[in-house]
């Protein structure tokens, strides 16, 4: 028999419990649910305050609410399910986030399902600005309801790590799944907004209030909710695996996507292919081999998406963006994030690291790695057979659970290994072809048998067949192409695509080796496709072929706005600009999909097939205007860019998105004999080019930083640039930092040194430059014992200048007087670093979140300086004052503020107290950071000595 389900219901803003009158009535008159109990929550949510002696609850008050109500007497027995509208969903996840951060989340294992219908997860953009108006900032419940508010957004991360993508019930995790339900015509809150990074989602035909009030029975918003009551109050399933505090994974947000493409339409003709590869068997590392467009990433992401039904972890990897892309592997794979940032330090194998957790995993799993042009790209070859070696990111799979697949444009076992098998991928029959040219253009475009014939001229290939069966569709209905009556249709295309070839445009009829003759027909396929279009979408088109291969964020870098200041747009109005994409989009020479970030510019990129980003990059119209072209990317980048500063946390996503087309577009514009020469382009060049290095510095992926920096600074006499030059001096800057990250301190301090008499010399030595490379130098020599007080001296000249350069509330002074602060506890300033760091924390409180990385150091240093003067009572007061005030309690920085709070309790003499507050800390480190980071290992010693202390008698 089942259990007995509790439903509560918690109504929004402005609301109350009647709203959900309609559910009631529903459920209660449901047969089928006959074991449901229902009940509601009620809340203040006035539009004003009336009363002086009272006030509006903010969210954590009503999060404070609902944790008393879940403990009423009428939902003490039996499992319970949570369903929440608009304003009560934020209830609902900041109720999940609080109890999770404070180690209560063993309380929510009765929670069995939460359904959130039209929830502004990521905010409501409904009259925004009239709102805030109307109520100012006063209105603590209608200021949770603006875009990417931050406690909202905190919270709703928090609910991803510790509740939807937990795996077992511990102090600090407790899986739950949540389903979020989204109102098609709901404007109030849009599907975005509401969908957030939930990855259950559900579209009904509702808008924001209508969502609210289903028909009857049938209707899909009432069918969402009954369908997971049943799951509920199953006795005989099992709730949630119950595991330690070790077991709760350590999730990073994400900025390198790692999902599989969606929405690429049907397969066709590779049912034998797909089958081969998902069928059980010792080969389980499978390499799609084929010239570009035949259609291996459409196969690979078919078994993906099958893969993904069946309930396996899925990753797609790719390769132009492989480092970035595998750290976030690392981390969705639990790794712990201290050993992630020590290999993407070089400090440890990469590979080694993610393979250890792919063996490990305990779930089925596929790794795909898309877009392979040479082997050498997944790792080490073999220098005795040339043939890959197993060491890499390809290796030998053994468990049953896991499988690997490789798109790459050749491969034989010569090359890959004898455990690989090589899958030959073909092009399609003439009856597949022409079956994939009417699933796009549609029957109205022509009969069968011309399909045929057009297929059998195409050859085959997947790529040239979609290309032209776009243009047909786009030409038969106007939608997008200048009027061409002849290309209307399949046989119209035909008789074209035969004119071009008699004319010496098509394939060479002879002596070409298939590879040739299969890149000439995209080719020339893609070309035709793009007759017609206008001016702004033939421009564009190029333009999106210069940039790199990476998914685009359209709506952050193509701004018609934007575009249309640049040289290369010149003249062409802006109404023809903004529907570019759309004519490419139709026209399939672009793909438009969404990538589920919190930021609405970056909610959906723009895609171009390998091959047609190179038909189009190597077109006449772009190597006769290079320079309009490379000046454009600069532009459109650095207009991108502006105002986001690289080194600020709350920038990286849109960084992360940015990069590779940065680094594209500087080296190319480096590299290239017709942008080279113009200095002022190479100067831009080279500006994009440090931004990029200090975000990727900043965020931890250095290696990539330090190949974008060695090849500029050794190679700039090749673009005219002098090592001297200022531009190149600040490019050495920041790979003196880089060492100082990698830990090789003599040689950031040597290049530092050359870097600070260079700027010297062009600035002057009071110059804002100058200064920052002498802080640099101050960082590396204050990890050097032997130059503690040199360190310190210069800090002491450093300060006083970033002062009066920047202001004394500027990120880089901070940054400066806390380097100062660290350096004055070894030269015995104890005293004056704790009065720095009073005065630091209270500008860090003016500029950054509780949680931000300086901040969380400042406390610690804080907290040593005091145990540097024997007060550990003040020392473990101040750092669990600190503590109280971040969400996360296992983010690095907040580890090492409870290490110091540790060593403050052992000062204290309270040792038993200490080696168990140690031992807690312990276990979320070897979590977080890993059993090899160096806290982690200060942490196991102390609790060693401390063991042996109290062995001896201590207490």
């Amino acid at each position: 028999m089942p259990s007995r389900v509790q439903v509560l219901f918690v109504h929004g803003l402005f609301s109350g419990p009647d709203t959900w009158s309609d559910f009631a009535g529903l459920i209660r008159g449901d047969p089928e649910l006959g074991f449901v109990d229902l009940h509601t929550m009620r809340y203040a949510t006035p539009k004003a305050r009336l009363r002086p002696d009272r006030r509006i609850p903010d969210l954590a008050d009503l999060a404070a609410q609902l944790a008393t109500r879940l403990k009423a007497e009428d939902l003490r027995d039996g499992p319970v399910v949570l369903v929440a509208h608009s304003q009560g969903g934020l209830v609902v996840q900041k109720y999940l986030a609080s109890a999770t951060i404070r180690g209560q989340a063993r309380d929510l294992a009765r929670i069995r399902q939460i359904v959130l219908y039209a929830c502004p997860t990521l905010g409501s953009p409904f009259f925004a600005k009239t709102r805030k108006w109307v109520f100012g900032s006063r209105h603590p419940q209608e200021s949770r309801l603006r875009l990417l508010d931050g406690e909202v957004f905190e919270a709703h991360q928090l609910v991803l790590r510790n509740v939807v993508n937990a795996d077992a019930v511990t102090d600090y995790t407790c899986p739950i799944p949540v389903t979020a339900v989204v109102g098609g015509q709901d404007n109030i809150v849009p599907r975005i907004q509401a969908s957030g990074w939930f990855p259950t989602t559900e579209t009904v035909a509702a808008d924001h209030f209508s969502i609210l009030k289903p028909a009857g029975h049938h209707a899909m918003e009432y069918q969402i909710l009954k369908a997971v009551l049943p799951a509920a109050a199953d006795a005989e399933r099992p709730g949630p695996s119950v595991g330690t505090a070790a077991a709760a994974v350590e999730q990073q947000g994400i900025q390198f996507s790692v999902e599989p493409p969606a929405g690429l339409g049907r397969l066709r003709g590779r049912d034998t292919l797909v089958g081969a590869l998902m069928a059980p068997g010792r080969s389980r590392v499978h390499v799609l081999s084929g010239m570009s467009g035949i259609g291996k990433t459409h196969i690979a992401a078919e078994v993906a998406a099958r893969r993904k039904d069946e309930g396996w972890d899925v990753w797609w990897v790719s390769v132009p963006q492989l480092a970035p892309r595998m750290r976030e592997v690392a981390h969705l794979l639990g790794l712990p994030r201290g050993e992630i940032d020590e290999a993407w330090r070089g400090e440890r194998s990469q590979t080694d690291l993610v393979w250890r957790g792919l063996e490990n995993h305990g779930r089925p799993w596929l790794l795909v790695f898309d877009s392979v042009t040479d082997p050498q790209e997944l790792g080490r070859v073999a220098p005795d057979t040339g043939r890959c070696d197993g060491t890499g990111w390809v290796r030998d799979v053994t468990s049953a659970d896991g499988s690997v697949i490789v798109t790459a444009q050749g491969g034989h076992n010569d090359v890959w290994g004898p455990w690989c098998r090589i899958h030959q991928v073909e092009p399609l029959n003439v009856y597949d072809g022409a079956d994939v040219l009417l699933d796009i253009a549609g029957p109205d475009c022509g009969g069968v048998e011309q399909a045929r014939q057009l297929s059998r001229a195409l050859g085959g290939l997947p790529l040239a067949l979609r290309a032209a069966a776009s243009r047909v569709r786009s030409v038969s209905t106007g939608a997008v192409f200048l009027s061409e009556p002849v290309l209307s249709d399949f046989a119209g295309y035909l008789a074209e695509w035969r004119t071009r070839e008699a004319a010496g445009n098509g394939d060479p009829a002879g002596g070409a080796g298939e590879e040739v003759l299969g890149l000439s027909i995209v080719r020339e396929s893609l070309l035709l496709s793009a007759r017609g279009l206008s001016t702004a979408a033939t421009r564009l088109l190029h333009l999106l072929a210069c940039l790199s291969d990476t998914p685009v964020p359209y709506r952050l870098l193509l701004r018609p706005e934007m575009l249309s200041e640049t040289p290369l747009f010149a003249g062409v109005p802006i109404e023809q600009i903004r529907l570019a994409i759309g004519q490419l989009t139709q026209a399939h020479l672009i793909r438009r999909h969404e990538r589920g970030a919190d930021d609405p510019d970056l909610s959906e990129v723009l895609s171009l097939h390998p091959m047609v980003h190179t038909v189009f990059r190597e077109d006449d119209l772009v190597l006769s205007h290079r320079v309009d072209y490379g000046r454009a990317m600069l532009d459109i980048l650095a207009a991108a860019t502006e105002n986001r500063t690289a080194d600020d946390p709350d920038n990286w996503a849109v960084w992360a998105a940015l990069f590779p087309h940065a680094r594209d577009a500087v080296l190319s514009t480096v590299s290239s004999p017709a942008t080279n020469s113009e200095r002022l382009l190479v100067v831009s060049a080279l500006n994009l080019a440090r931004s990029t290095a200090r975000y990727l510095l900043a965020s931890g992926l250095l290696e990539p930083a330090g190949g974008l920096l060695d090849v500029l600074i050794e190679d700039c006499a090749g673009f005219r640039f002098d090592p001297s030059d200022t531009k190149i001096l600040a490019l050495r800057h920041e790979r003196g930092r880089l060492s100082i990250e990698l830990g090789r301190y003599d040689r950031a301090a040597s290049e530092l040194r050359e870097v600070i008499a260079g700027q010297a010399a062009a600035h002057g030595p009071d110059h804002a430059n100058t200064w920052a490379s002498r802080h640099q130098l101050a960082r590396a020599l204050l990890e050097q014992p032997q130059w503690w007080a040199e360190a310190e001296t210069m800090l002491r000249e450093i300060l006083p200048a970033a002062r009066r350069i920047n202001g004394r509330r500027h990120r880089d002074t901070v940054t400066v007087w806390h380097t100062w602060a660290r350096a004055l506890l070894h030269v015995e300033g104890a005293s004056q670093a704790e009065t720095m760091c009073r005065e630091i924390l209270i500008v860090c409180e003016q500029l950054w979140t509780p949680s931000y990385p300086e901040t969380l150091y400042v406390w610690q240093t804080l907290g040593r300086s005091l145990l540097y003067q024997q007060r550990p009572d003040a020392a473990e007061w101040e750092l669990r004052r600190g503590l109280s005030q971040v969400a996360d309690t296992a983010s690095p920085g907040a580890l090492g503020i409870r290490h110091f709070a540790g060593m403050a309790m052992l000062q204290r003499g309270l040792v038993r107290e200490a080696r168990d507050e140690l031992s807690t800390l312990l276990i979320d480190e070897e979590r977080v950071l890993g059993s090899e980071h160096r806290l982690t290992d200060k942490t196991r010693q102390l609790i060693a000595e401390i063991t042996d202390r109290l062995r001896g008698g201590g207490r």
